[in-house]
């Protein structure tokens, strides 16, 4: 059938609203068919792909139950056997570190699939049972809108009722439609009904979220559609029953969006309760579109995060595709046939650039249509029958739904931002940590490490290097990519919208003063310059004066002894004072920059102007003053964006070139010839030495010598570990203890020979996504002096992995911490601090031990642990820990000097002397080849005769409290304050906080001064207003034209006005400094006279952190919060006062408001 063409006297748009034609032919007939028709063959499309690819799925078998639980198969296998309670424990160790075959028999087998793929067995986290899956990798479920079975059904009512309100309407007005605009709407409820119950009655997540994507798209397609044939049918006004009518169909469809808009989203497919727990989607991935679009989801976060500070438990989780696993396994299957690290971040975040860029696109166009619609508005007000009178209160409501649809894709595309950095900064965090541990040992150091024994150096430029990478270079560069989209995309679209509605309004002369604003565009670099280097000086400044605060700090005591407290603080206050004129300066040009800001729409708007007026001759009317002024308002922010990624971007792209370079450096040197025994842990015929290929740091003095040193190395190493077995490496001092495990890792230079290791394969990975302690070809290392992270002792033994109670408490007995729980502070919960300075040295190296124990590692390397423990403890930790069950079935392999304790223990056990195997072998070969005494297997039962053994806990089925302490601790907890506790003592701030911040800004008079020269700002800006409505009323009455008078008048009123502007903010500024000036002396003389028993309780980097991050949010965030309340105040204040003038009535609704935001 041909579409009719509504090209008669009617044409599309007649008499304020469309025309008949248009209502009844197209959106009545032809869009809806024409919708229908496109959805249904795309459904058709969509569900014969999912059937073709549902077939090629793998199948997920599983093992339901426990240990102690009757175990079966499902999906029609047999049952397993219950398991034997006494065999429980030693089948779990065998089978979780070995992956050996069970010995209770062939039902806890891998079963196989009937497409030949071999499942494989996986231990349960909660139960410690076994479960079969495939070794597919898991993707996480979808997420469809899942709307209630009484929303389903009021659904249907609603179709129904539009169809049943559709043919009464025809019954009644058969002059008003036509058989075609009868049978479409019942078409479409037929269709509209069918994928409602196709929707009820569908299984599968997918079949589900495909019908309600369709039902949605037509739902929001008729509700435009109804929605101009009810404006229509208002407009026209020939039968009151027919708009009701037509309004209660629109109502209809309004329920129906409403419906689907506000039901939520759950989670599909079938999970059993582990991996529910494992894959427990965001808030955000189960909220209705209407909470997204609103935020309305963060409710909860907002009110949480102003009545007190957000910690990580109060926060929900991630979505799948920002965990950080999940980025990092994505990131690797980008093609690595890429240039450069920069085009394989594109690559890969390119749905995230593009779904932004929709946003922004969105923002850019509807950021100046207010302009147009307040154009169009001002012209109807001059010229009444250029616009008629309904069609103007479409406009005014086209203002309000701009202004809407502006807001929800600025918040949209600053959220896809959000997203987009964090996304960007976790790929480049775990690129660059996993860059860093697969470099060699011995590009961290600038000179040759020699015997690994030795001193190691403190300060290494790679390491600091790394520092600045992740700190510094990470961040830049992932801020820029939540942004980048002003460079490519918002800035040029936003600046060719404001020539084209400028153009529309004044003509070339709007283009001109676009052209000037991007004339002033250079001007924001070069301030930005002039800022970032006061910023440089004052950071440098701040950099020393935090410096020799830590010295006085630690030496607080003798400062206060000598009464030297004056003295010194004299000197922190010059360098303070220094550290202020720089702030000072930065403030300057920040200053100068917001000047620059404020007054380049009204300096445009000038120009335009004269230019439009004195030179084209035209009249000044409000339809075209308030347009541009509007115009070139909307255009300042976007200038103001493009001029900072601009002068950013150069930063960025440096950092880019620095974590390119870092991420391309070499690995380390993997063996040359392939690792065919993968069973072997061990060396044949290797020789290692130390590569020097970090940067030469020069010292003050060179040493003389007679001749250089030797460099350290391994020679003609042969060595067959036993497998699964405890391992010793015995040895002098420097014989190469240390090198040997590092070799054995990789550290070294291989110079021939092989080494075997087993190597983590990727096939294992999705297994332990899954199963996070299914056993893994990967190791375990414990250095001599540990890693310890500040964190709690919990987190450092599970280090990423899964809570397991079970798990945990074997490992703190094993490693004997059990007993050093109740003398903490918060047990297992305490911070071990920067590298574990708040815990012993014995406890340190235990700790990094329970890592390794808690870990699935099959090989486990320990370097010299025993020589930090007293005898007591050693003997505990070798039994339990070294010789435990929880060491079963892995390879041990530890360095030690303390032959008499370990080789008599050992199953094998290695001899070295200066970088070579003397002798290696059973302990009785050992003895034999005289390589260590004889007597350490005659003496064995008295190595540890006269050892006290550690003091036994009482022993309870369950611990008393959370911190696994079966003992109280000594003090009580809720008096104490962790390092943690102590960052959530900020909160909201309270009025006395701020109290004594407005006091140390200065006296009242003065402050009153600046809420005055803010007022007055507000009030020249006003008074530019006025003057330019007389300016106008004078055009309109005055056949002479004066445009000179008037254009040079309201010059200088905008000069005055920048004037002001720049004078409150130098007042402003003031008064920020010495508040900034105030504080600190008043921090300073607290600290120098302070009680002792204040210095003894409270942590000396708690101290610290009061000179630095507190100091530098007072000098910058606050002083930058103060000048935005300033600012807003003045400007709600002034718009207040006009409405109360103007229309006094809007007053009680701007109180409501006001009072909702507070509340």
């Amino acid at each position: 059938m041909v579409l009719p063409l509504c090209s008669g006297d009617e044409g599309f748009w007649h008499d304020g609203r469309v025309s008949a034609c248009v209502s009844r032919d197209v959106l009545g007939f032809f869009v809806p068919l024409a919708a229908a028709a496109v959805s249904l063959v795309a459904l058709c499309i969509c569900l014969a792909l999912m059937h073709t690819t549902a077939g090629h799925e793998a199948r997920h078998y599983s093992v339901v139950g426990g240990i102690g639980d009757q175990a079966q198969i499902q999906d029609g296998h047999a049952a397993a056997p219950e398991p034997d309670e006494d065999e429980e424990e030693e089948y779990l160790i065998s089978w979780l570190f070995t992956g050996e075959e069970t010995p209770r028999g062939s039902s806890l087998r891998g079963s196989q699939t009937e497409h030949g793929s071999q499942n494989a067995a996986e231990p349960d986290n909660e139960g410690f049972g076994v479960r079969f899956v495939n070794n597919d990798a898991y993707e996480a479920p979808q997420v469809v809108v899942t709307p209630s079975p009484t929303a389903a059904v009021i659904e249907a009512l609603a179709i129904f009722a539009d169809a049943l309100v559709h043919f009464s309407s025809y019954m009644m007005f058969p002059f008003e439609n036509t058989f075609r605009t009868l049978i479409t709407p019942i078409i479409m409820a037929n269709y509209l009904f069918a994928l409602v119950v196709s929707r009820i009655w569908s299984k599968t997540g997918r079949h589900r979220s495909t019908f309600q994507k369709h039902s949605f798209t037509l739902y929001a397609m008729q509700w435009f559609c109804l929605l101009v044939s009810a404006h229509s049918s208002l407009v026209q006004n020939k039968n009151k029953l027919w708009a009701a009518l037509a309004l209660l169909r629109l109502a209809a469809f309004t329920t129906l969006l409403a419906l689907h808009a506000t039901a939520p989203r759950q989670s599909t497919g079938n999970q059993d309760e582990y991996m529910s727990q494992m894959t427990e989607p965001a808030i955000e991935d189960t909220s209705s579109l209407f909470s997204l679009l609103t935020f309305s989801w963060m409710t909860n976060y907002v009110v949480k995060g102003q009545r007190s500070s957000l910690g990580q438990p109060d926060l929900g989780h991630l979505g799948h595709d920002q965990k950080a696993a999940r980025l990092a396994a994505a990131y690797r299957q980008t093609p690595s046939s890429l240039a450069n690290t920069a085009k394989l971040l594109i690559h890969f975040l390119k749905g995230d650039i593009f779904i932004q860029g929709i946003w922004a696109v969105s923002m850019s166009i509807m950021l100046f249509a207010p302009a147009e619609l307040l154009r169009a508005i001002l012209t109807h007000l001059d010229q009444p029958e250029y616009i008629h009178h309904s069609t103007v209160w479409l406009i005014i409501l086209g203002i309000f739904v701009s202004k809407l649809l502006t807001g929800i894709a600025t918040t949209q595309c600053d959220w896809a931002g959000a997203k987009l950095e964090a996304k960007l900064k976790g790929v480049l965090l775990n690129e660059l940590m996993a860059k860093a541990t697969r470099r060699s040992s011995s590009r961290w150091f600038p000179q040759p490490m020699g015997a690994i024994n030795q001193q190691e150096p403190t300060d290494s430029v790679c390491v600091k290097t790394l520092i600045g990478l992740i700190k510094v270079d990470a961040d830049v560069v992932s801020t820029l990519g939540s942004h980048i989209h002003v460079l490519w995309l918002s800035g040029p679209v936003q600046v060719l919208a404001a020539s084209f509605v400028l153009f529309n309004i004044v003509g070339m002369s709007g283009l001109a003063g676009v052209a000037c604003s991007f004339a002033l565009l250079p001007l924001y670099p070069h301030l930005l310059r002039k800022q970032t280097a006061a910023e440089q000086h004052k950071l440098q400044i701040a950099e020393t004066r935090s410096t020799l605060m830590a010295e006085f700090v630690s030496g607080i005591r003798i400062i206060k002894y000598y009464a030297w407290e004056a003295c010194f603080q004299s000197r922190v206050s010059a360098l303070r004072e220094a550290e202020l004129t720089k702030s000072r300066e930065r403030m300057f040009w920040w200053s100068v920059s917001m000047t620059v800001g404020y007054s380049m729409p009204l300096a445009t708007t000038t120009v335009t102007l004269f230019l439009h007026c004195f030179v084209a001759g035209h009249r000044l009317t409000a339809a075209t003053f308030f347009p541009t002024l509007a115009a070139f308002a909307a255009l300042r922010a976007p200038l103001d964006r493009l001029s900072d990624i601009t002068g950013f971007f150069p930063a960025a792209r440096a950092s880019m070139l620095r974590i390119t370079e870092f991420l391309t450096e070499p690995d380390v040197p993997q063996p040359p010839s392939p690792r065919q025994r993968l069973d072997i842990v061990g060396f044949e015929g290797a020789s290692f030495r130390w590569t020097n290929s970090g940067t030469q740091v020069p010292e003050e003095t060179e040493p003389l010598l007679v001749s250089p040193p030797t460099e350290f190395g391994l020679t003609d190493v042969s060595i067959s570990f036993a497998v699964g077995k405890f391992n010793a490496v015995v040895g002098h001092r420097g014989a190469g203890k240390s090198s040997l495990l590092l070799a054995l890792l990789g550290e070294m230079e291989l110079v021939t020979g092989r080494v075997h290791l087993p190597v983590d394969e990727d096939s294992t990975r999705s297994l332990r996504a899954r199963y996070p302690f299914c056993p893994s070809d990967s190791v375990a290392y414990c250095a001599q002096t540990p890693w310890i992270q500040n964190d709690t002792l919990r987190s450092n033994i599970t280090f990423g992995l899964p809570f397991d109670s079970w798990r945990y408490k074997s490992v703190l007995e094993a490693v004997a911490l059990m007993h050093d729980l109740p003398q903490l502070q918060n047990g297992d919960l305490t911070v071990a601090g920067e590298n574990g300075c708040c815990l012993s040295v014995s406890q340190r190296q235990r700790l990094a031990l329970g890592r390794a124990l808690y870990s699935t590692a099959k090989v486990v390397l320990i370097d010299d642990l025993l020589s930090a423990l007293d005898n007591s403890t050693a003997k505990h930790v070798l039994l339990r820990a070294i010789k435990g069950p929880l060491m079963y079935g892995r390879t041990c392999i530890v360095a030690t000097c303390q032959a008499r304790m370990a080789v008599p223990f050992c199953d094998f056990a290695v001899r070295l002397d200066h970088g070579k195997v003397s002798a290696q072998g059973t302990p009785q070969e050992l003895v034999a080849a005289r390589a260590v005494s004889r007597n350490l297997l005659t003496d064995l039962p008295e190595i540890f005769k006269n050892v006290p053994p550690l003091p036994d806990i009482p022993y309870k089925d369950t611990f008393l409290s959370k911190n696994f302490s079966r003992v109280p601790t000594d003090r009580p907890k809720d008096a104490i304050v962790t390092q943690y506790e102590v960052d959530k003592l900020g909160g909201t701030a309270s009025w006395a906080a701020l109290n004594t911040y407005i006091r140390a800004m200065g006296p009242l008079h003065y402050l009153l001064a600046v809420l005055g020269a803010f007022a007055a700002q507000q009030a020249l800006m006003l008074t530019l207003s006025l003057w330019a409505t007389t300016w106008i009323a004078a055009d309109d009455t005055s056949s002479v034209a004066r445009p000179g008078l008037y254009v040079g008048t309201f010059a200088a009123m905008v000069a005055v006005y920048v004037l002001s502007c720049r004078l409150s903010d130098v007042a402003a500024c003031r008064s920020i400094v010495a508040a900034s000036r105030s504080i600190h002396e008043r921090l300073v003389t607290a600290i120098f006279h302070a009680t002792f028993g204040f210095l003894e309780q409270t942590p000396t980097r708690e101290i610290l952190r009061r000179f630095t991050n507190d100091v530098d949010t007072v000098d910058q965030d606050l002083a930058a919060l103060f000048l935005s309340t300033l600012q807003l105040s003045s400007k709600l204040a002034m718009s207040l006062g006009v409405i109360s003038v103007i229309f006094p009535l809007l007053l009680p609704a701007a109180a409501f408001s006001c009072l909702a935001y507070v509340a």
